[in-house]
């Protein structure tokens, strides 16, 4: 990861947060789309406050 902005829609995002949630690595599904484990933590936390 160099510093480069990634595009990853809503429904990529939805769904490395289902995998994530069923168990998968974090740092297994961040390696694979190039991004940081804190980024999929803070979209896990921003879904939750969503659904709240």
């Amino acid at each position: 990861m160099a510093g480069r902005q990634r595009f990853i829609d809503e429904d990529q995002k939805r769904e490395l947060l289902q995998r994530m949630e069923a168990g998968e690595t974090v740092s297994k599904l961040a390696d694979e789309v190039d991004i940081s484990r804190q980024r999929l933590y803070e979209w896990r936390d921003h879904l939750r406050l969503m659904a709240i």
